[in-house]
This record gives structure tokens, sequence and C-alpha cells, in this order.
């Protein structure tokens, strides 16, 4: 009796395994499908190094905005930039993408500037976009005219180039709770 019952589960088991794996192939198939889900692209991305006397280097990310509406940036706290994150609404996500699309990235290069000349720092911005034309990555040296009184005028910002810089300091100023920089302001955008 013994004998019988055996063979009738070595039987189930036979039908059994060919089932069991077409679930667990399918099971995989599914789950791995599931972790293929793309990351958010990057739509504008600015971090910028300073660099002054003495070998002073400092870096951070001003901003940093996804196609999820997502924006992160770096906010110094006491001793150590530490990254915040919040959300754009989608009307302010559209406004973004329409500036960087009507961008001419043709005149665009690797490397820009400098425009303003410091008296004892430089600053790099790099930024990284996506526009409906594609990806594009080129740093800007020395874009921010700040303070007239230590910054003289190199040679004048193409307006491509400062139309990027400008929605990266209007995203930031909008998310960091900051000033825009002067040559931003909308009665400044046109010179």
């Amino acid at each position: 009796m013994f004998h019988g019952n055996k063979r009738f589960d070595i039987r189930r088991i036979r039908y059994a395994l060919p089932i069991m794996t077409l679930m667990l192939s399918l099971c995989i198939v599914a789950c791995h499908a599931h972790s293929r889900v793309s990351p958010p692209i990057v739509v504008l991305e600015a971090t910028i190094t300073v660099n002054g006397i003495d070998e002073y280097r400092e870096e951070h990310m001003l901003v940093r905005l996804t196609d999820d509406g997502k924006v992160r940036w770096d906010k110094r706290v006491g001793e150590k930039w530490e990254q915040q994150v919040t959300s754009l609404t989608a009307r302010r996500m559209s406004e973004i993408k329409q500036s960087l699309d009507a961008i001419d990235q043709s005149g665009l290069r690797a490397k820009m500037g400098p425009y303003y000349r410091y008296v004892d720092t430089s600053a790099e911005l790099r930024i990284r976009m996506t526009t409906s034309h594609g990806g594009l990555t080129f740093s800007v040296l020395n874009p921010w005219r700040g303070d007239l009184t230590s910054v003289l005028i190199w040679r004048p910002i193409p307006k491509n180039v400062k139309i990027v810089v400008c929605e990266v300091s209007r995203l930031r100023a909008q998310v960091a709770r900051e000033p825009v920089d002067p040559q931003c302001e909308s009665s400044n955008m046109s010179q």
C-alpha cells in the first residue's frame, strides 16, 4: 500500500512540476518588467564650482529638475550642503520646457565664457539639459553679474546662454527662496 501511494505522488509531482516552473517563469518576467521602470529624465541640472584665494574650492548643486516635476537643490546647513526636494506645478514645468526648447543650441559649446571678470574668485556653472531637440551638456565660466562693485564686464553673454543661466537662477530662487540674479529680472532680459 505504501508503494502505491508513492507512485501516485510521483505522478502528481511529474505533472505539477512543469506547471510550477511555468508559473515561476511568468512571475520572474513580470517582476523583471516591473523593475525596469525608467528613471525620470533630467530637464535641467546645474552645479556650480567656485574657486577662490588659497586654493578655496566649493561645489554644490544649484538645481536638478526632472520630468516628473521634482526639483532637488543643495542648501547650506552649517558647514555642509544638504539636499532639498520639492515639486513644481505642471504650469511651471511647461514654462521651463518651452523656454529651453526655444533656445538655438547651435551656438552652445562645451565651454563658454568667462562673461564677467571677478576680483578674487571664478565660478563654473555646469549645465545638463534635455529638450525636444535632445540632451546637451556644457559649462559657462563666470556667468553671474553679482555685485557690480566687484565684477567687471568681460564680454556680453549671448542670448541663448543667458536664457539657460536665467532659467537656472529663477528656478533656484523659486525653490531656495533666494534672490534672482539681477541680469535675469524681467526688465534686464532683453539686454
